[in-house]
């Protein structure tokens, strides 16, 4: 799950054109609940839920850069997708 979070996450920080505004994933047994949405400024943000719950509340996603202005805003969700992963960690 984490994987996939990351992966739609970098989706939202690294594209330009607008199709979609949000998109979620669900951990496995949809206990845990990942949404990420684009406000109307275009600023990235996120909520969790947990059996259907609001756990964490909407929070500002983006980068500090130490020699560049910051990213975070102007952002689009130009496509999501979702897939089935069974790995074991060690």
């Amino acid at each position: 799950m984490l994987r996939t979070l990351v992966a739609l996450v970098l989706t939202i920080i690294a594209t330009v054109a607008c199709a979609e505004s949000a998109a979620t994933i669900d951990s496995p047994g949809h206990v845990v609940s990942v949404t990420v949405s684009l406000n109307g400024e275009g600023r990235p943000e996120y909520t969790v839920s947990r059996h259907g719950k609001l756990v964490i509340g909407e929070s500002r996603l983006g980068f500090l850069l130490s020699d560049a202005p910051k990213l975070e805003r102007n952002f689009a969700l130009t496509s999501s997708a979702t897939r089935s992963v069974d790995e074991t960690w060690e």
